[in-house]
């Protein structure tokens, strides 16, 4: 019995021993480069604020405690619009509401931007059918149950049946049924990055 007490003993003051030196480890002030280091990144942040400019890549933006910073974006960055839409950079503008994230350097106040979402931007993906009320050199206008929507069109857009036979837009005819998807930009009530129209209305 006693020697089993002496062992435990002996195993109590090897762990007390060895915990001594990583205890100390933990207590030691960080090293200069250490703490520069995390001074001057911090990943995984993000910022709330309005564009105050925009020059080629780089944008200017102003926080909502009035402070500024420059926002680098790069070939890896994503560009969202309010609705989560992809957008990208050519569709923002000075004084749209952004949020950024990415990683800050404090010391110049810049933020590497990964993802950018423009709240200023009311467009989203989405498929409307509706009928033909006009047609214009290069849009129709279609009634659907969000409203008079008009639908722009252009060279990389094709028109078919309802069979999925190709026609041409000449024979498109106003009231006829339509079928078509694109973005939509809800304050503009226009649809546009239309790859295909149907016209359910022709066999």
């Amino acid at each position: 019995m006693k020697t089993k007490y002496l062992l435990s003993a002996a195993a109590l003051l090897v762990v007390a021993t060895v915990s001594l030196p990583i205890a100390q480890v933990f207590a030691q002030t960080p090293s200069p480069m250490v703490t520069s280091v995390f001074k001057k990144h911090f990943f995984n942040r993000f910022r709330i604020g309005t564009i105050s400019a925009i020059n080629g890549s780089i944008i200017t933006l102003t926080a909502r405690d009035g402070k500024n910073y420059t926002v680098d974006t790069t070939a890896s960055t994503k560009f969202i619009r309010h609705f989560g839409g992809l957008s990208r950079l050519s569709e923002f503008s000075v004084n749209d509401k952004i949020l950024v994230f990415g990683s800050l350097d404090t010391n110049t106040n810049t933020i590497t931007a990964k993802r950018i979402r423009d709240y200023a931007i009311q467009k989203f993906n989405g498929t409307f059918v509706g009928l033909v009320t006009a047609k214009e050199a290069t849009n129709i206008i279609l009634k659907t149950h969000r409203g008079t929507q008009v639908a722009i069109f252009d060279a990389n857009t094709t028109f078919v049946n309802r069979h999925g036979k190709a026609i041409t837009f000449s024979t498109i005819t106003v009231g006829d049924r339509l079928r078509l998807s694109g973005t939509w930009d809800k304050t503009l009530n226009k649809i546009t990055e239309i790859k295909k129209i149907w016209d359910l209305s022709q066999k």
